[in-house]
C-alpha cells in the first residue's frame, strides 16, 4: 500500500497534532533522563569499588607480593565486597526507627530466636 498524506484540516486537528507532538517530546525527554540518571548511579556505585581494588593491586605490586597470594587476596576481597553489599543491617534502615518500642522488641526477639 502506498503512503497516505494526512494533514490536519481545521484548528482543533492542528491543536491535537501539536499537543501529541509536545506530549511525546516531554515523555521521551523524561525517559531519556531517567535512563541517564540510573546509569549515572550505577557508574557511581562501581567507581568506588574500582578505585579500592586498583589501590589493592598497586599495593600488592609495589610490595612484590607473590602472584599466587595476590590472586587469593583479590578473590577473597571480591567475595567479601559482594557479601557486604548483599547483607542489610538494621542500622542502615532509618525507617525502622519509626517502629513502636513494642514492635521493635518483637522484631529483635524474632531475629534472635
Amino acid at each position: 500500500p502506498a503512503s497516505m498524506h494526512v494533514q490536519p484540516q481545521n484548528f482543533w486537528e492542528r491543536f491535537y497534532c501539536l499537543l501529541v507532538v509536545v506530549l511525546a517530546l516531554v515523555i521521551f525527554s523524561y525517559i531519556v533522563g531517567s535512563i541517564t540518571s540510573a546509569l549515572a548511579q550505577i557508574r557511581t556505585m562501581h567507581e568506588d569499588k574500582n578505585k579500592q581494588f586498583a589501590k589493592v593491586r598497586r599495593y600488592l605490586a609495589q610490595n612484590s607480593v607473590p602472584i599466587s597470594l595476590s590472586i587469593r587476596i583479590k578473590r577473597y576481597l571480591e567475595h567479601a565486597w559482594s557479601s557486604q553489599l548483599e547483607s542489610v543491617s538494621a542500622g542502615s534502615i532509618r525507617v525502622l526507627g519509626l517502629l513502636s518500642e513494642q514492635l521493635h522488641n518483637e522484631l529483635r526477639s524474632s531475629i534472635i530466636s
